[in-house]
């Protein structure tokens, strides 16, 4: 797994530049160890509406309105509560 995520790291260095890629903590389910890196960021759009990060999550986070607050997330190919 080391190996496809330091693909994707270098695939998306800029390249001669100094500015690194923000990736978010590689996060896998734990019941059936899906991938949760999810596609990348439009470069256009990282800082000003995603605070840096290159890649979006997959993961399904189930919000409360009565705690205003999100309780937990759900794997998006299982189902089960990470």
């Amino acid at each position: 797994m080391s190996d496809y995520l330091d693909s994707l790291r270098s695939h998306y260095d800029h390249v001669g530049t100094s500015e690194s890629v923000n990736i978010p903590e590689p996060r896998y389910c734990q019941h059936c160890n899906a991938d949760l890196l999810g596609d990348p960021i439009p470069v256009e759009l990282r800082e000003e509406y995603y605070g840096g990060w290159t890649h979006y999550k997959r993961e399904i986070g189930y919000y409360s309105m009565e705690h205003d607050r999100t309780m937990y997330y759900l794997c998006p190919d299982c189902g089960e509560t990470i």
